[in-house]
């Protein structure tokens, strides 16, 4: 796990930089456990207790009441289910739809139907869990240190980042530094991310399009690298016979975004906006239609092609 200091060194709390998921996974698989022990005594009450602990901190209202938080804050994509299987009473099981597609509720569903059958796992678990043979490699990082390196060196080594993040964070890292301390200018950075990004590309009805798994070539990528690729066709970021394949994209973002001031930075997000729009427009259509008139001589090569899966003509169609 990658977490820097967020908020002061003693605010004691800090940023996820990798490992948001198995944080996410460790919450549910706990929150899962703690719902099927719930009127049972599968474990002690100190032991429920100390599990608690472990995904929950207490905080007060103005009236001094004591209420629980989720020690963990997904980023806004995931955000809305975590807090809908994570903030629901925590001695009462989650009513959730049977035919659910969202993962995370797919995933709690999993582990309480699991636990639920299994119960006497619950302690073999518990106790895997204190095991002194368990451990977590954790950097800590100062508000100083440049994580955007740290994070694309070590998992250079393991398994491919997803492209589209390391330019989205690069894109909005490099905001949050122009803001500085100036918290009206950190606002609006905020509302740019909700609303030229967040909206257009983790919205719960044009999620499933961006993300969805696609060949090319020999590679494994989405839509939304696709877009991106393409986009930087169009603007001249991005050249594929000078470039060593996606990981150059990233890094010709990157020279990109250098050059750019933060009024002309806010620009470049508003652009990637529009064009997205007009991408997602241009590719549900193939997906909602599978002919055209015979006039329609540009619409029908375009479907040809997109149901050959080639791209080449992408960038000139969709932007």
């Amino acid at each position: 796990m990658i977490l820097k200091e967020f908020g002061g060194s003693d605010s004691g709390k800090y940023l996820v930089i990798d490992g948001q998921q198995r944080c996410m996974t460790f919450s549910i698989l706990i929150r899962a456990i703690l719902d099927v022990c719930s009127g049972n005594r599968y474990l002690s009450a100190t032991q429920e207790t100390r599990l608690v602990d472990c995904i929950y901190g207490v905080n007060e209202d103005s009236d001094g009441n004591e209420f629980y938080i989720t020690k963990l804050t997904p980023s806004n994509p995931d955000k809305k289910s975590f807090d809908r299987v994570m903030c629901a009473e925590v001695d009462r099981p989650l009513d959730l739809d049977e035919n659910t597609k969202d993962a995370i509720e797919k995933a709690y569903k999993f582990f309480y139907d699991y636990f639920s059958i299994n119960s006497d796992k619950i302690k073999i678990f518990y106790g895997k869990l204190n095991s002194d043979n368990n451990s977590i490699i954790k950097i800590s990082l100062t508000t100083s240190d440049d994580e955007q390196k740290i994070f694309d060196s070590v998992n250079s080594m393991g398994k491919s980042l997803s492209n589209a993040d390391i330019i989205k964070n690069y894109i909005f890292q490099k905001l949050r530094e122009n803001a500085k301390d100036d918290e009206v200018r950190k606002n609006q950075v905020t509302d740019l991310y909700n609303k030229k990004w967040d909206a257009v590309f983790y919205a719960d009805d044009k999620k499933e399009f961006w993300y969805k798994e696609l060949t090319v070539g020999r590679l494994k990528t989405d839509n939304l690298e696709c877009f991106l690729k393409d986009f930087a066709i169009v603007k001249g970021i991005y050249a594929a016979k000078k470039t060593s394949g996606t990981y150059g994209l990233c890094n010709a973002f990157k020279e990109y975004i250098n050059n750019l001031d933060d009024e002309e930075l806010k620009i470049f997000v508003k652009e990637i906006n529009e064009y997205a729009n007009i991408y997602y427009s241009y590719k549900k259509g193939y997906e909602e239609l599978n002919e055209f008139i015979w006039s329609d001589d540009q619409n029908r090569l375009l479907l040809i092609l997109d149901n050959l899966n080639t791209t080449t003509f992408n960038p000139y169609a969709s932007c």
